[in-house]
């Protein structure tokens, strides 16, 4: 781990702690960053847990912050920031599909950039089954509890749901995105 990404992860922190305060349960830093190496073109993942939704002021405050600390997709020396907020009641106990309360990823940077705060159309997300299985089974606690003390192992039978859930969209995005559709999970 390099220095620039620690200072964007402690970045990441900060903020988190600041807007979350004593709500924040725990923040997880898992995907490649953890399991084989953090690659030119990779992103820092953030999994974070709270014992609450946020506001959208907080959400605000979200995106106008983590647009500065993000790096730009295949431009300079920042990684990309991908993370995600759920509301630890919301999946644990567990259902599907689960439900997320916030998420910043570059691919939505023109969207906040335009001041969209929530820019998705729904807050279900299948592809959070296979966040918290990776978080459960490689990850490094940033702050909190181990996560196995906090989240509900996802049953195998709705990790292959997200799974199928998730290739019409990744199948559309093959011919404009093939390196992400080819490194997904």
């Amino acid at each position: 781990m390099n220095n620039e990404m620690q200072q964007q992860i402690q970045q990441c922190f900060d903020l988190i702690k600041a807007i979350l305060n004593n709500d924040l349960l725990g923040v997880y830093l898992f995907g490649s960053s953890i399991v084989g190496g953090l690659q030119k073109y990779s992103d820092i993942d953030l999994l974070v847990i709270s014992n609450r939704s946020t506001t959208h002021d907080e959400k605000a405050k979200f995106v106008k912050n983590l647009l500065e600390i993000s790096g730009i997709y295949m431009k300079g020396e920042r990684f990309p920031i991908e993370m995600t907020i759920i509301e630890k009641s919301q999946v644990s106990p567990w259902h599907y599909p689960p439900i997320f309360d916030f998420q910043y990823g570059e691919w939505l940077r023109s969207q906040f950039n335009d001041g969209i705060i929530e820019p998705w159309g729904s807050n279900e997300m299948p592809d959070l089954a296979i966040m918290i299985t990776q978080v459960l089974l490689a990850s490094k606690t940033l702050y909190g509890a181990n996560p196995h003390e906090i989240l509900c192992k996802v049953p195998y039978t709705d990790y292959m749901l997200a799974t199928l859930d998730a290739l019409p969209s990744l199948m559309a995005d093959i011919d404009t995105d093939t390196r992400n559709v080819l490194l997904t999970r």
